[in-house]
């Protein structure tokens, strides 16, 4: 009973979040528009009311900069008619009466050096000033430097020259404390914590209300109006006197937070009710829709503890749920009737694969596992079928003074190609037991292969050597299949090719039948197509070149190291890709 109330409603629950979701998205949606839009109004609306505090705070500056004009103005007319003893006395009576710190003359000498050479104070004549040579190039410049003595000092410079010969004669420089500008910058405090600073027309700061503030850059944004560094919503233009702006900016971050703080405080009463009607609302339509649900629930509870007879009832309310509810009770049956046919299946399946054990089990039998007893050969062998039984198959056994060596591979895979595999192979042993030559060996043996293979269109390629063990001749044929190999003891190779039909295809009169003498630690590889027809990812085959290499370089290994050497290979080569041909390998190495 507690599962079962675990498990109550959670369906119910979880449309219960969704209807309210639901009814709460577009008012969700709606309030994200609303702010955005009184946000923009508001960023509009403090772009004008920047203007309007930048061209009064313009005015002012103007106002100032050009009394500090006509200030330098009436000090350039008056000084170069003194002599050269007074105009220092004169400088200092003028920084006094103007509120200067410091006014002093700067010259350009024959090394062309820039030189103060008069100043009311004695420590900065005579001191080179060749780093503020841009001072020549204009009339007027307000600048910022902290070389020279006045650390919390802006300087205002005026060029000095002979009207009627435009003869230049130097730089008058009035320095006058930061603090000054700033107040007349900053002027009365306002509800807007704004910043005010001049910039030179290359954006560095020469006086700001932000101490930190040393660089200023300026780009467009989405109101076609400026922005400082992407934080700063600002405003700028240029001075009429010198060649200097006036920036005021306003930090993003107080202006969001101005506006959430403000937006929420007008909009949360309604906001709230809203939510509260909404949920009310979610939660009356859950009650109504969770009892039928609860009801499936229960039934699914039910079935899954082992009752595959409960099955859902109609409720009053249940609307679509009824139809969910008639919908799995006929799934249900559907379900327990499947059912039945898989278990029906496994069995058949199961009874297959036991077959299919079997069938391999004597496959395998039916193979040759202890080597010869032979002292003149190291025989080795390999075999991978692609499925759990296979078509390929190798065979070695010996006959007197002689050895029957082959490989042969049926067409197909599976079980028929396994059958039809053992049937070749007890044919080919009992004739080669039969008869002497290689000739009627094969002959008869396809004429026998062929009467049980025509109807099925099954037939099988085959490569048969028969060796004498007193003289070391190979006679040997081919019936369609790949040639077998030679490796000599010096790394070359031979291919033992042969004319011959495949077996099973039709009656056959003639085989070409070979000979060749083998020596001491030469190879004789044998083995089926599968080999040279393994695929990798990209779908591309091991080939024949690739094993002419592998054999080329097997030095002095034994026939085991060869075959095991080979299929390492070929794995590392496909990379566990599904093989669809069976691999088989007989491999022979004479030791006398």
């Amino acid at each position: 009973m507690q599962k079962t109330k675990k498990l109550k409603s959670y369906f119910a629950h979880r449309f219960y979040f969704i209807s309210l979701i639901i009814m709460i998205l577009p008012l969700f949606i709606y309030t994200l528009l609303l702010y955005r839009s009184e946000l923009n109004q508001k960023t509009k609306d403090l772009y004008v009311k920047l203007n309007i505090i930048l061209d009064e705070k313009k005015v002012k500056i103007d106002q100032d900069l050009e009394l500090k004009e006509k200030q330098l103005s009436s000090v350039e007319r008056y000084v170069y008619s003194l002599k050269d003893n007074q105009i220092n006395g004169f400088l200092t009576e003028k920084a006094k009466e103007f509120s200067f710190k410091d006014l002093f003359i700067l010259e350009l000498e024959n090394n062309n050096n820039l030189i103060c050479t008069f100043a009311s104070n004695d420590k900065l004549i005579n001191d080179n000033f060749s780093y503020l040579k841009i001072l020549l190039n204009k009339n007027f410049i307000l600048f910022e430097n902290q070389n020279i003595t006045c650390k919390d000092c802006v300087f205002f410079s005026k060029r000095l020259e002979k009207k009627e010969k435009n003869e230049f004669l130097g730089v008058l420089v009035a320095s006058f404390s930061k603090e000054e500008l700033v107040s007349k910058t900053l002027g009365k405090k306002r509800s807007l914590p704004i910043n005010v600073s001049i910039s030179d027309f290359t954006g560095k700061v020469i006086i700001s209300s932000d101490p930190k503030l040393k660089f200023i850059t300026t780009q467009k944004n989405k109101f076609n109006q400026i922005s400082r560094d992407k934080k700063f919503i600002a405003v700028q233009e240029k001075l009429s006197s010198i060649d200097a702006y006036l920036t005021i900016d306003v930090d993003n971050g107080i202006i969001f937070g101005h506006h959430k703080s403000d937006f929420l405080l007008r909009h949360s009463i309604l906001l709230g009710i809203f939510f509260i009607i909404s949920l009310v609302l979610s939660f009356i339509l859950y009650k109504l829709l969770s009892k039928p649900i609860d009801n499936l629930l229960i039934i699914m509870k039910e079935i899954k503890q082992g009752n595959l007879s409960a099955r859902y009832q109609k409720h009053r309310v249940g609307f679509e749920i009824n139809n969910l509810g008639i919908f799995f009770n006929d799934m249900m049956q559907e379900v327990i009737s499947h059912q039945k046919r898989i278990e029906e299946e496994k069995l058949d399946k199961q009874r297959y694969i036991d077959q299919l054990l079997i069938a391999k089990e004597i496959q395998l039998s039916m193979l040759p596992k202890e080597p010869l007893d032979i002292n003149q050969i190291d025989i080795a062998t390999g075999y991978i079928p692609a499925k759990e039984v296979g078509g390929d198959f190798y065979d070695y056994f010996k006959i007197d003074d002689k050895i029957v060596f082959i490989v042969s591979d049926i067409v197909g895979k599976g079980i028929p190609a396994c059958l039809y595999s053992l049937n070749l192979r007890s044919i080919l042993r009992a004739y080669a037991t039969y008869f002497t030559d290689l000739q009627d060996i094969l002959i008869n043996t396809n004429n026998l292969f062929l009467k049980d293979s025509e109807k099925e269109f099954i037939f099988a390629t085959l490569w048969i050597g028969i060796l004498d063990l007193k003289t070391n001749l190979l006679t040997y044929a081919n019936a369609g299949h790949p040639p077998a190999i030679i490796r000599k003891k010096d790394g070359s190779l031979i291919e033992l090719e042969a004319n011959g039909k495949a077996l099973g295809f039709e009656k056959i009169k003639n085989f070409e039948i070979k000979k060749i003498h083998l020596q001491k630690e030469d190879v004789l590889f044998i083995y089926s197509d599968g080999i040279i027809d393994a695929i990798d990812l990209q779908h591309h085959f091991y080939s024949k070149e690739k094993l002419l290499d592998f054999l080329k370089n097997t030095g002095s290994k034994n026939s085991s190291d060869i075959v095991s050497s080979l299929f390492y290979e070929i794995k590392d080569f496909s990379k566990d890709v599904f093989q669809y041909d069976d691999m088989t390998i007989l491999c022979v190495k004479f030791l006398k």
